[in-house]
C-alpha cells in the first residue's frame, strides 16, 4: 500500500511545474511522516493505576550493624511520590536529639538526622501508611526499616491486631518500664510507636529484653500522648519479652472510649400532673442506692414519689412518678444516677413547676418481645412487655401467663426494675420446635395510678425454632497458667447475619467449651477472659489504671450445619 501511494505520487509530479513540485512534495512527507508516526504510537487508556508504591532499596540495609553516626538515611520506592503525603509520615525511632530533616525526591525518601546518632542503638525508620504515589495509592502497611549503630540488633518484638478499630489516625505504642506506673506511662510520649496496618494488624519490633506497656491509641492531635475523649485499646498485662521467649504473638487489642463525666441534668419536664422527666446528656441507668426527695419550695411539703423509671426509646430521660402535684415551685435532690461507664453522681439539685395537666394517653401495651407471630424464636428467650405508662407491678404476675403447645404454664420470675417495661426469665430453656402463647389479661392489669389497660385479653403466640434446623460448635480453650483461675467466655458471632448476631458460653472444664442452638451459616469466635466475673468484657481504664480483660479472636471462619457439630476449634490466649 505504502508503495503504491509513492507510484501515484511520481506519476503526479511529473505534470507539475518545479515551484508546484517543491511545495507539493513538503506537504507529501510531512503527511508521509505523521502516517508513520501515527503507526508507532501505541493506542492510548489501559488499566487505572491502582498498585501502592513498594520499596526497592533502603541505605542503610536492612538490620545492617554499624552504621556511621552521621549516616543519612534514604528509601527507595517503585514509583514516583506525591511530596504532600510525607508530611507527619515518617519517623525516626528513638528520635534523634535534635530533630531530623525530610526530603523527596521523586521516588525517593531522605531523611537526614540535625545531629549525630548515639551509638549500640537500634533504631526504626518507619513510613506510615498516608504516603502515597503521585495517583494517589496509599502503602497497603507501614514500611519499617531496621538498623543498629552498635554491633547487633535488638531482637524483641510484639505482633499483634486492633480489633474492630473505626477512622483513621490509629498507631500502637510501647512504653519501657522505667518508671513503672501504667498511671504515669499512658498519658507521656512513648519511647516506640508505629501507624497501625488499614487491616489493624502491627508489629512493633527492634525491641531490647524487657517488659513493655503496650497499647493502641487513636491520636487526634498527632501529639503521641493520650488525652481522655481519645480512643484508646488499654493492654491485659504487661508485655514481659525474655532471652527465651523474644517474641510475643497473637496480642488483640480492643477498642474503647473513657468518660469520666458523670451525667449531668440538662432540663426538667412536666409533661402531666404526676409525672415528672429528668432529661440527662447521655443515658443513664439506675441502681438499688437510687433515690428522690422532692418538696414545696414554700410550704416544706413533701411530695411523694411513687416509682421511677428510664423511658424505654429515650434511654437519657429517667421519668419520676408522683402524686397529684400543684402548680407552684418544687425543689429536691435526687442521689447516685449514674451513666452507661459507671460513673456515678452523688446528688443533683432539681427544681421545676408543677403540672395541672391531666395524662391524656390511653394506657396500652405499645409492644412485646417476641412479637405476634414470630417464628424461629430462641429457646433462651426472654419475654418483655412494654407499656407507654408504668405499671403497677404487683398485678402483673398473676395477669400474665405463658402456655406451651401442650397447655403447660411455663414457670419463671419477673424483673420489674423498669416499670414501662417488665420482662420474664422462664425458668428452663422453651421446647424445639413449638408453639406458645402469651397472654396478657388488660383489664386486671393496670397502671401505677390504678388505671386499666384495655378491656380484652392481649394475646401474642410464637413458635420456637426446631431443633433439626440447628448446629453446635464445640472445642477448647489454651491460655496460660495465671489466667485459668478465672471463667472464660467464649462467643460465637455471625458472619452472615445483617446484624452482629452472637451466641455465648461459659469454658467448661478442662479448657473445654460447647456451643449450642446455632442457626445454620458462617462464625468467627472470640473469648475474654472474665476477671471480674459479670459475664462482660472490660476494657480497663487509665485513671486509676486498670487492666484490659484479656481478649483474642480466631479469625477462621467455621462453617455450621443442621444437625451436625462443628468440632476442633481452637481458641488460644496467647
Amino acid at each position: 500500500m505504502f508503495l503504491s501511494a509513492i507510484s501515484l505520487y511520481i506519476l503526479f509530479m511529473v505534470k507539475l511545474t518545479p515551484i508546484k513540485w517543491t511545495y507539493l512534495t513538503w506537504i507529501w512527507l510531512s503527511l508521509l511522516v505523521f502516517i508513520q508516526c501515527a503507526h508507532k504510537v501505541a493506542p492510548s487508556g489501559g488499566p487505572e493505576d491502582r498498585t501502592p508504591p513498594t520499596v526497592l532499596s533502603t541505605d542503610p540495609q536492612a538490620f545492617q550493624v554499624n552504621v556511621p553516626l552521621e549516616t543519612k538515611i534514604r528509601i527507595l520506592f517503585s514509583e514516583k511520590l506525591d511530596a504532600n503525603s510525607i508530611q507527619n509520615q515518617v519517623w525516626i525511632i528513638p528520635e534523634p536529639a535534635d530533630g531530623y530533616q525530610i526530603s523527596v525526591h521523586k521516588n525517593r525518601i531522605e531523611i537526614t538526622p540535625q545531629s549525630p546518632l548515639q551509638p549500640n542503638v537500634t533504631y526504626q525508620v518507619v513510613v506510615g501508611t498516608r504516603v502515597a504515589d503521585r495517583r494517589g495509592n496509599r502503602l497497603s502497611e507501614p514500611v519499617q526499616l531496621v538498623f543498629a549503630t552498635g554491633s547487633q540488633i535488638d531482637s524483641g518484638k510484639i505482633v499483634g491486631k486492633v480489633w474492630q478499630f473505626r477512622g483513621e489516625g490509629w498507631w500502637v505504642m510501647a512504653h519501657q518500664d522505667d518508671p513503672p506506673m501504667p498511671d504515669t506511662l499512658i498519658h507521656r510520649k512513648p519511647a516506640y510507636f508505629l501507624p497501625l496496618s488499614q487491616q489493624g494488624s502491627f508489629q512493633i519490633g527492634a525491641l531490647s529484653i524487657r517488659r513493655y506497656l503496650l497499647f493502641a491509641l487513636q491520636d487526634a492531635n498527632g501529639d503521641r500522648q493520650y488525652q481522655v475523649g481519645e480512643s484508646i485499646a488499654l493492654p491485659p498485662f504487661w508485655m514481659e519479652l525474655t532471652d527465651r521467649q523474644p517474641m510475643m504473638a497473637g496480642v488483640y487489642l480492643r477498642p474503647i472510649q473513657e468518660d469520666f463525666q458523670p451525667p449531668q441534668l440538662q432540663q426538667v419536664k412536666t409533661p402531666s400532673f404526676h409525672t415528672v422527666q429528668l432529661v440527662f446528656n447521655e443515658p443513664v441507668v439506675l441502681s438499688t442506692n437510687t433515690r428522690v426527695w422532692i418538696q414545696d419550695s414554700i410550704t416544706h411539703q413533701p411530695l411523694n414519689v411513687l416509682g421511677m423509671a428510664i423511658l424505654p426509646d429515650y434511654p437519657n430521660i429517667l421519668a419520676l412518678f408522683t402524686e397529684p402535684q400543684q402548680e407552684r415551685r418544687y425543689i429536691g435532690r435526687i442521689w447516685h444516677v449514674a451513666d452507661s461507664s459507671g460513673n456515678d453522681v452523688d446528688s443533683i439539685a432539681v427544681h421545676f413547676t408543677g403540672s395541672h395537666q391531666p395524662d391524656t394517653l390511653t394506657p396500652q401495651i405499645i409492644r412485646t418481645f417476641p412479637p405476634d407471630g414470630a417464628e424461629s424464636v430462641s429457646y433462651s428467650a426472654v419475654f418483655q412487655l412494654t407499656a407507654n405508662q408504668p405499671l403497677d407491678t404487683h398485678r402483673i404476675a398473676a395477669q400474665v401467663w405463658l402456655v406451651s403447645g401442650t397447655g403447660d404454664t411455663v414457670s419463671g420470675h419477673w424483673d420489674f426494675s423498669n416499670l414501662y417495661q417488665p420482662v420474664f426469665y422462664p425458668d428452663t430453656l422453651l421446647a424445639k420446635g413449638q408453639r406458645y402463647q402469651l397472654t396478657v389479661s388488660l383489664p386486671s392489669l393496670r397502671t401505677l395510678w390504678g388505671e386499666p389497660l384495655g378491656d380484652s385479653l392481649l394475646t401474642v403466640r410464637f413458635t420456637t425454632i426446631d431443633w433439626a434446623e440447628l448446629g453446635e460448635i464445640e472445642g477448647i480453650v489454651q491460655l496460660p497458667d495465671s489466667f485459668k483461675r478465672y471463667p472464660v467466655v467464649v462467643e460465637a458471632v455471625a458472619t452472615t447475619s445483617r446484624a452482629a448476631v452472637t451466641f455465648r458460653t461459659r469454658m467448661q472444664e478442662k479448657g473445654k467449651f460447647f456451643i449450642p442452638f446455632l442457626p445454620e451459616g458462617y462464625y468467627y469466635l472470640q473469648a475474654f477472659v472474665d476477671r471480674n466475673n459479670n459475664g462482660r468484657w472490660d476494657g480497663g481504664r487509665s485513671q486509676p489504671f486498670r487492666f484490659a480483660e484479656p481478649f483474642t479472636v480466631v479469625t477462621d471462619t467455621l462453617r455450621v450445619r443442621k444437625r451436625w457439630t462443628t468440632q476442633g476449634a481452637i481458641v488460644r490466649f496467647y
